[in-house]
């Protein structure tokens, strides 16, 4: 697995992301940065992580994705908070983590040519899980393909602007985003 870091903008917003992606090397070693891009194209599954974490402490969940074949944008939000979920700068900002990350599909970046720019996934696990939630429902990104929202509570009625599979992962033990929240 190889990382690259990303210090993008949106508006006056940085989105700082790190993209894991298959790399060559031998298996299991990583995420190496600026590791080679191994041969060939594909999807992109983005990822958040929950509230007062961050991508490199979310690596067991990450790691796995970019290791099968996945390209990962994961956006730092470790100043972030369950708020910024419900007003939308989340949602928004990982939108603009997937724009640049399919962005990187054309130009000289050592991603370009290895992305499949028509299937995009996200998932996220707790405020991360609500952010997945949240662009199916009141902030829709109509690219998303497919969604993996971990221990997230409701974020409003599904959009009709997206048409993605969606897979809902919670505990009934789950003592911060209870089962009956979501």
């Amino acid at each position: 697995v190889g990382v690259r870091q990303y210090n993008w903008m949106r508006g006056n917003r940085q989105v700082t992301t790190f993209v894991y992606y298959p790399s060559t090397g031998p298996a299991g070693s990583g995420p190496t940065t600026n590791a080679p891009v191994a041969p060939g194209v594909f999807p992109v599954c983005q990822y958040t992580h929950g509230s007062g974490a961050s991508p490199q402490g979310a690596l067991a969940h990450i790691r796995p994705m970019a290791a099968a074949g996945f390209i990962v944008p994961a956006p730092v939000f470790t100043q972030a908070s369950v708020g910024d979920t419900y007003n939308g700068e989340l949602p928004r900002d990982v939108s603009e983590a997937i724009t640049r990350t399919l962005a990187l599909n054309n130009g000289s970046d050592p991603l370009a040519g290895h992305i499949d720019t028509a299937n995009v996934g996200v998932s996220g696990y707790s405020m991360g899980g609500m952010t997945t939630n949240a662009l199916l429902t009141a902030f829709p990104d109509p690219r998303i393909k497919a969604a993996v929202a971990m221990s997230s509570i409701r974020m409003g009625s599904p959009s009709t602007a997206v048409h993605a599979n969606v897979l809902f992962i919670h505990g009934d033990r789950d003592t911060l985003t209870t089962y009956s929240s979501a």
